[in-house]
C-alpha cells in the first residue's frame, strides 16, 4: 500500500514569502554597493563582484544572499523564474500594472508561472524545508 502525500500549496506558498522577506532584509543590511543585481537577459540573479561590507553579520548576510540567489537562480523553468524575479526583487518599487508589463505577460499567466516558480524554489530552498504536506 502506497500512501501518497498531498503538497498543500497555499501553506507552502506561504512559506516562501515569510521566507522571501529574508531575502530582502539581507538586501537593505547590505548597503546600496553590495546590492545583488538582475541580469534581465537572462533573467537571474547577481552577486556582487566584491563585499563591502562592515557589519558584525557580514557573513551571516553573505552567506544568505549567496544561498538565495543560487536557489532562486536554480528555477528551472525561465519564464516561472522571471516572473519570481520581478515579483520578489521588484514588487516593492512597482506596481501590479508595471510587474505584467516587464513580464510580458497577462495577470493570468503571471500568477501561475510565479505559482510554479515558487513551489519549485520551496523544493530546492533548504533541502525542502518550507514544503508543507496535508
Amino acid at each position: 500500500m502506497s500512501l501518497k502525500m498531498e503538497l498543500d500549496k497555499f501553506k507552502t506558498m506561504m512559506n516562501v514569502r515569510k521566507r522571501m522577506i529574508y531575502f530582502l532584509r539581507f538586501q537593505r543590511m547590505t548597503g546600496s554597493e553590495n546590492q545583488v543585481t538582475i541580469d534581465e537577459q537572462a533573467w537571474k540573479l547577481v552577486l556582487p563582484d566584491q563585499w563591502n561590507l562592515t557589519s558584525k553579520h557580514e557573513k551571516v548576510i553573505r552567506e544568505g544572499l549567496e544561498t538565495f540567489v543560487h536557489d532562486i537562480n536554480r528555477i528551472e523553468n525561465d519564464r516561472a523564474r522571471k516572473c519570481f524575479i520581478i515579483h520578489y526583487c521588484y514588487m516593492r518599487k512597482k506596481t501590479v500594472s508595471e510587474c505584467l508589463e516587464i513580464a510580458g505577460t497577462k495577470s493570468t499567466n503571471y500568477h501561475r508561472y510565479k505559482q510554479i516558480a515558487v513551489l519549485n524554489f520551496a523544493r530546492i530552498h533548504e533541502n525542502g524545508e518550507l514544503e508543507v504536506y496535508k
